[in-house]
């Protein structure tokens, strides 16, 4: 048996729930992804795949207030999938109901923290 503080069942937590998400959004069946973003300085990368936002940090220690980055879509943005949520063993620093509206700019500001993978969607 797993020792439990190790915190497994949260990482297979989140692939299973990663796998629902492609499944319900069709991604094996979409184009390949499209790089946004890739900031090598705050160690992050934005990706658009099948209508979805992901957004990478893979900082172990900068997590980043009013994130910007450029989007395909002029829409207004929800988060679908987090792993930084509490039932993936996270902090839970980001709000289930928060909604994220691109800018006349055409980009998205987002709160970004350390060491998560971030989805959105269309709110």
């Amino acid at each position: 048996s797993d020792n439990p503080a190790l915190k497994y069942r949260f990482l297979g937590d989140f692939d299973t729930a990663m796998l629902a998400l492609s499944k319900v959004h069709g991604l094996p069946n979409c184009p390949p992804a499209r790089q946004l973003n890739l900031d090598t300085d705050n160690k992050v990368l934005c990706v658009e795949r099948g209508g979805l936002i992901f957004v990478f940090n893979l900082s172990t220690d900068i997590s980043i207030p009013g994130y910007r980055f450029h989007v395909p879509v002029p829409d207004t943005y929800k988060v679908i999938l987090d792993s930084d949520s509490a039932a993936f063993g996270g902090q839970g620093r980001i709000h289930p109901e928060t909604e994220y509206h691109v800018a006349n700019d055409g980009t998205l500001a987002v709160y970004n923290p350390a060491r998560t993978a971030l989805v959105f969607g269309p709110a």
